[in-house]
């Protein structure tokens, strides 16, 4: 029985830091879509992205001066933003004057 009580204090200690990931907020944290180039759905929304984007391209250059030896595909770069992104494209909607020509 003591054993089991031992285990406590473990699951607290390996638990703490993903609920305090998620106490942020009243939402969980959606997980970064490689559609939208890692970026969360509200970096997206919010207009944050591109500041992102900057920010990771800066951090790639600066490591990139530091180590070059280690980009073994030259400059390292974040790639651009999509225009849209779509799980379901809306079909084409056509209005009732399309139909009558």
């Amino acid at each position: 029985m003591c054993r089991v009580w031992l285990l406590e204090p473990d699951a607290v200690r390996i638990a703490r830091p993903v609920l305090r990931g998620l106490g942020g907020s009243n939402a969980p944290r959606l997980p970064d879509h490689t559609g939208l180039n890692l970026m969360t759905p509200a970096m997206v929304h919010y207009g944050l992205a591109e500041t992102v984007r900057d920010q990771r391209n800066r951090v790639l250059q600066t490591a990139y001066t530091a180590h070059p030896e280690r980009f073994v595909r030259g400059v390292p770069t974040v790639p651009d933003l999509p225009r849209e992104v779509w799980i379901n494209q809306p079909c084409e909607v056509f209005s009732a004057t399309d139909n009558a020509q």
